[in-house]
């Protein structure tokens, strides 16, 4: 599959709001990673909010919540200037407000308008990021325990009847407004959010259940190796936890990675789900431990989880952007591009992500492939090489070219030009040897014509 940017017309909040803050940083990628992070940072206090409204003490949430803002793959989502903090915000806020409702009901004051409210930001958050439905587990937790406690202190099934429906009017409505404008592109758009979230059907099958377990299972482990105290802790919450539905919709959240495309960036999905177990340790644990002691070493768990947080993404990270300066300057991709295609609307098949920033300042129109193995094993997909032939460029990321790759490019009519930022890779060999940095390229770039 490939797919254009924004990559689908139903993320369209997120990728304008990318958009605007691109534009308005004159084209670079400072606005977008701006915007990345001020939404992380809009993430963390809606949780500390939810968090504090679950009854968590104040101390812990505010621990809790800066982990998760400096945790080290969640720091590389926005740091990227991906939009899933966004994401996060949003289902964050609607569990925040979920959790107001039931302290409301408690007071015997009105509710239903923060519940539809719930509904209005669950329906939005999938207009910012597709991904965002494996967080929706969370909100319907929240809403079931919302209605539990409808009955519970009122014994009304009208009240709670009401409550539902105000939910998915909420949603409801706030879905058709947000459908509205992509209504005549939703039939494609669809098409490719089933492809993007499933995968190809076809290699899947080829896998028994327990090699996807396991698989999972190596990608998660592999995505959290930076910060390995995190799902160890996460497994002291679910022992210490009385909230045995919370472990249940992590396990039903753990089935949607199996039977959907795991991706690095998909497992910071399960950060939440994290965090909530943990908070489950803290939730009444003065009452639950029987001394200090024992009370002081679980809080110290939280306060080690965070000096490790900082110490990657606050020292390890800068520290070694710094040292990848001289190979890592944007500079030199832009001008790569510059003088090997030029500014204009040119088709580009882009296998190399760095080149989006460039691309976008110089005007091309560039599609990425989503799924690199899905793209090579198709080799009779008529229309995948019809819109090869159609390309003007191709640039490919030499770590990702291998002889299926050459050669559906070479069929669709392209051949090769040069290999773009070889000059810049060379004067920072010597210092890639000796302390791991990885610079650009090189990149190889294909020209459809006669050269």
């Amino acid at each position: 599959m490939l797919t254009n940017r924004p990559v689908l017309l139903l993320s369209y909040l997120g990728a304008t709001l990318q958009e605007l803050a691109f534009r308005a940083s004159n084209l670079s990628i400072i606005g977008p990673r701006l915007a990345s992070l001020i939404g992380g940072m809009i993430a963390a206090t809606a949780l500390l909010g939810w968090l504090l409204s679950r009854q968590t003490p104040k101390s812990m949430a505010w621990l809790l919540a800066l982990v998760f803002l400096l945790e080290p793959i969640f720091v590389q989502s926005y740091r990227g200037a991906r939009v899933d903090c966004w994401a996060f915000a949003l289902c964050f806020s609607s569990c925040w407000m979920l959790r107001l409702a039931m302290a409301r009901i408690q007071n015997a004051q009105t509710f239903t308008w923060l519940v539809a409210l719930a509904g209005s930001l669950t329906a939005a958050n999938i207009f910012v990021w597709p991904s965002a439905f494996l967080l929706y587990p969370l909100v319907i937790l929240e809403l079931v325990e919302l209605i539990w406690r409808v009955q519970a202190l009122r014994r009304d099934w009208k009240t709670s009847l009401w409550q539902i429906i105000a939910f998915a009017l909420g949603g409801g409505i706030t879905a058709t407004l947000l459908v509205i404008p992509i209504w005549q592109q939703l039939t494609v758009t669809l098409s490719d959010l089933r492809v993007i979230a499933s995968g190809d059907s076809t290699l899947r099958e080829r896998s028994s259940l327990l090699t996807e377990i396991i698989n999972t299972l190596k990608g998660v482990l592999s995505t959290y190796k930076t910060n390995p105290l995190l799902p160890i802790i996460a497994l002291i919450g679910v022992i210490f936890s009385r909230e045995k539905k919370l472990i249940l919709t992590t396990l039903f959240l753990f089935t949607l990675l199996l039977i959907t495309k795991f991706y690095t960036f998909r497992a910071v999905y399960l950060l939440p789900y994290i965090l909530c177990l943990i908070s489950g340790i803290y939730q009444d644990f003065e009452h639950r431990l029987n001394t200090k002691i024992h009370r002081r070493i679980v809080s110290s768990l939280l306060i080690l989880l965070l000096t490790w947080s900082v110490v990657l993404s606050l020292i390890v990270r800068p520290a070694l952007a710094l040292s990848q300066k001289e190979g890592r300057e944007p500079q030199i991709l832009y001008n790569a591009g510059v003088s090997s295609i030029g500014a204009g609307s040119h088709k580009i098949y882009l296998d190399a992500g760095e080149f989006y920033y460039v691309g976008r300042s110089l005007g091309w129109k560039m599609f990425f492939p989503f799924d690199r193995l899905h793209a090579l094993e198709q080799r009779n997909d008529i229309e995948f090489q019809q819109f090869l032939s159609s390309i003007d460029y191709a640039i490919l990321s030499q770590k990702y070219i291998n002889p299926k790759m050459i050669s559906r490019i070479e069929e669709s009519g392209l051949r090769y030009k040069e290999t773009l930022v070889s000059d810049e890779k060379n004067k920072v060999e010597k210092k890639r040897r000796s302390n791991g940095v990885q610079a650009y390229g090189p990149y190889i770039l294909y020209i459809r014509g006669r050269l």
